[in-house]
């Protein structure tokens, strides 16, 4: 990795890999510096915001996600995917205004994201 440092694969690689092994700090550190040579990476922030949600800083993976949303906030998936994860959240703790709150927004957002394409379906000329 002393090569490029640009090259944001290395460090987001061995970051799943110090997840996978349950070594959440050093994928952290790892998940942190490929954001900071690619503020883009959608997986990165979505895996952070695992990490920090397994580790009990609901805080912080509720910005991690929020995060991931803003690199593509049209994009529909990855507002599915922040449901699901806040959704598993409040099953384990079901009463965590948290992410009770961050899963209304994340559905409002995603339901206005659905009005407007199919506002725009309806509108298209074929």
């Amino acid at each position: 990795m002393a090569g490029d440092p640009g090259y944001v694969d290395p460090y987001y690689n061995l970051a799943k890999l110090y997840q996978d092994v349950e070594r959440p700090k050093e994928a952290i550190e790892l998940y942190q510096r490929a954001l900071s040579l690619n503020p883009g990476y959608k997986d990165a922030y979505f895996n952070l915001g695992r990490l920090y949600q397994q580790l009990g800083d609901d805080q912080k993976a509720v910005e991690a996600y929020n995060q991931m949303i803003q690199t593509d906030p049209r994009n529909a998936d990855l507002y599915v995917n922040t449901i699901k994860a806040y959704t598993q959240a409040l099953k384990d703790h079901p009463t965590h205004s948290l992410y009770r709150e961050a899963r209304r927004e994340a559905l409002d957002r995603f339901r206005a994201l659905s009005d407007v394409d199919r506002r725009h379906k309806d509108s298209e000329v074929f």
